[in-house]
């Protein structure tokens, strides 16, 4: 049996992401040519994939440090792909929400559809914690 793994085969696994991966397998860094958001969730979703937990932290340090009102839907949807996952960045984004969720609602109204057809059990989860977080703020 050999410990192969072929990815060329695999449509989802763009170039430049495979290679902060590589990187980081041969320096331990993460430091990407390209900083963009989207970029990163391909990079965590790579090391999620292959479990290099190291590289996650990493790439979800990052990620956290851009986390604002502005993105924070789009990074929730991100970290927990469908699922409760507990990652530091669903954590961050929970949070956030937590402390701001009744002005980003409104903030964010144009994604707010996409985000509930995309998401359901998200949006659902998300507007019941806002709900608790009403109640007990009376």
């Amino acid at each position: 049996t050999t410990h192969e793994i072929d990815l060329s085969s695999d449509p989802s696994v763009e170039r430049a992401a495979l290679k902060d991966v590589l990187q980081f397998i041969i320096t331990g860094r993460y430091e990407p040519q390209e900083t963009d958001a989207c970029h990163a969730f391909k990079v965590r979703k790579l090391a999620d994939k292959y479990a290099f937990v190291a590289l996650q932290d990493l790439v979800e340090a990052k990620l956290c440090s851009s986390l604002s009102t502005d993105n924070v839907l789009w990074y929730l949807a991100e970290a927990s792909n469908g699922h409760a996952s507990g990652s530091r960045l669903e954590r961050a984004c929970w949070k956030l929400l937590d402390e701001h969720g009744t002005s980003i609602l409104p903030n964010n109204k144009r994604g707010l559809l996409g985000f509930t057809q995309e998401h359901p059990q998200l949006a659902t989860d998300l507007m019941l914690r806002l709900s608790q977080n009403l109640e007990a703020s009376k």
